[in-house]
């Protein structure tokens, strides 16, 4: 594989990680290295590749500024057989038993050489006891031993272990970086039959988000593989969420287009949509104002999100990342895994953003199909209004201008529960600025008179009559009765069953238990 052949093995070779390596370099060189490291960032940034010359450089015999890469030491490493280097996958090795096994073979001395060094990949996967069990060990190991603690999730390993440590981070490396390490390996290859230009190691840099090993991956797959790059990076992820941004700006079937592709290029969709998460936070951030020197992402992808944050208010990517947020975490259990994304793609649509995010279009597909806020919008269209200024009051306190049923109407796009709660209640007054109506149930006064149904009416009035309008109800003494109740207008008829069902458990917020 490309990422174990070309891993760099010296400080020299290391490529985005200069300031890193000049400081671990100086250390060494003033004898003042610490006895445990804590390494945290994405994957693929080179953590591990850096803990190995960590090892390389503490062992090294000819060491000057950087390791020889000639010694007998270097070479072991290189090889993977120098036994005072101990590589320990915690993720297979979590438990308790595995850390005192450790314990019990730090207190030996280096087999060989000057020092020994345990490098402990994925440490968050470790559980509670072990971490416990490791805490005394790291705090006081025997004199020549190091720890290299490397992870993707710092915040899983506990504050008492981070703090022994010496930290670094391991951020995302630049395009450009990216595309050095590529061509390099390119030229070390020597591909006649293969030519790639330099926007096409672009785009393998862009699919890779920022990781040295997925561009290698990636580029393995063209030079061995046969493939072509855009068959590539179709379904590397960083490029797709690029586009799925855009998509999201123009109409559903270009979403729904993306998301079919993503799934069947074999792409993890619950990675995919945390990298989606990751990205739409970055934009939230950015049109929030925070400086770009404050966040994880390269150059030369700066200029494309601020481009696209300029589509979005602060409001429409907040409401996105809750969407897909919930969309996310039901992807492991949904029977259709691609389904909760398709979903929430239709709650952004429907979604009525088209003043507040810069140019979101309410009508979902280029084939005419209707969003919700065009129903209503359209509802409201058919529904005669009064002029502006003309209402009057009679003497019986209604307004002639008032008509009971369009208020219905209006009511009914935005939630029926409301609409069955008017249906049951009595208009008593409308006084230009108020509306009275009687309610006969206590309880139907108190949902009406709650803030979320509450706005959904005096919304609705507001639109209707062009000026706010405040709704005050008030408890009836009896309920009225034109007709005598008897089983024809009790009964409810086959057809209706179903939906009074519904009504009533949209009135109550229930449901129906299996």
């Amino acid at each position: 594989m490309f990422y174990s052949k070309y891993r760099p093995q010296k400080f020299s070779d290391l490529i985005g990680l200069e300031s890193l390596s000049k400081a671990i370099i100086t250390a060494l060189n003033s004898d003042k290295l610490a006895h445990a490291y804590f390494f945290y960032g994405p994957r693929g940034t080179g953590k591990t590749s850096v803990a190995r010359l960590l090892a390389k450089a503490l062992n090294c015999e000819n060491l000057k500024g950087d390791v020889c890469g000639a010694c007998s030491s270097c070479k072991a490493i290189e090889a993977g057989r120098f036994l005072d280097l101990i590589e320990i996958d915690a993720a297979s090795n979590r438990g308790i038993d595995d850390i005192r096994a450790l314990r019990d073979k730090v207190s030996l001395a280096p087999t060989h050489k000057k020092a020994k060094v345990y490098i402990i990949d994925e440490v968050h996967m470790l559980t509670t006891e072990a971490f416990n069990a490791l805490l005394k060990t790291l705090e006081e190991p025997p004199k020549k031993v190091y720890f290299v603690l490397c992870t993707t999730d710092p915040q899983k390993v506990p504050d008492t272990i981070r703090s022994r440590c010496v930290k670094f981070e391991f951020r995302r490396v630049s395009e450009a970086d990216i595309v050095r390490k590529l061509e390099k390996i390119f030229k070390e290859e020597k591909t006649e039959n293969i030519s790639l230009s330099k926007e096409d190691f672009k785009k393998i840099a862009r699919a890779a988000v920022g990781g040295f090993r997925d561009a290698e991956t990636l580029l393995e797959q063209v030079l061995i593989g046969g493939v072509t790059v855009d068959e590539v990076v179709s379904g590397g992820g960083g490029l797709a969420i690029d586009e799925f941004i855009d998509s999201l700006d123009k109409d559903i079937s270009s979403s729904f287009s993306i998301i079919h592709t993503i799934s069947i290029s074999g792409v993890d969709l619950t990675t995919w949509g945390i990298e989606l998460l990751r990205y739409l936070r970055t934009l939230l951030l950015l049109e929030a104002g925070i400086s770009s020197l404050e966040l994880d992402i390269s150059e030369e992808k700066l200029e494309l999100m601020k481009s696209q944050s300029k589509n979005f208010t602060i409001s429409g990517l907040a409401v996105l990342i809750d969407i897909f947020s919930a969309a996310v975490t039901k992807i492991k259990d949904s029977a259709i895994p691609t389904l909760p994304l398709e979903v929430a793609v239709v709650s952004w649509f429907n979604t009525d953003f088209k003043e507040n995010s810069g140019g979101v279009k309410n009508d979902i597909g280029p084939k005419g199909e209707k969003s919700k806020s065009s129903e209503i919008e359209e509802t409201f269209e058919k529904i005669p209004k009064p002029e502006k200024g003309t209402i009057s009051d009679t003497s019986s306190g209604i307004s002639s201008d008032f008509q009971w049923d369009n208020l219905l109407k209006a009511v009914r796009p935005y939630n029926h529960s409301v609409e069955a709660l008017l249906k049951s209640c009595k208009l008593v007054s409308f006084e230009g600025t108020s509306l009275h109506i009687e309610a006969f149930y206590s309880f139907h006064k108190e949902r009406l008179e709650t803030p979320k149904n509450r706005q959904t009416v005096e919304s609705v009035l507001e639109e209707l009559f062009g000026k706010p309008i405040r709704l005050r109800c008030t408890l009836g003494k009896r309920i009225p009765s034109n007709e005598e109740l008897t089983d024809k207008n009790v009964a409810v008829p086959e057809g209706e069953k179903i939906k009074a069902a519904k009504t009533v458990l949209e009135v109550f917020d229930g449901g129906i238990e299996v």
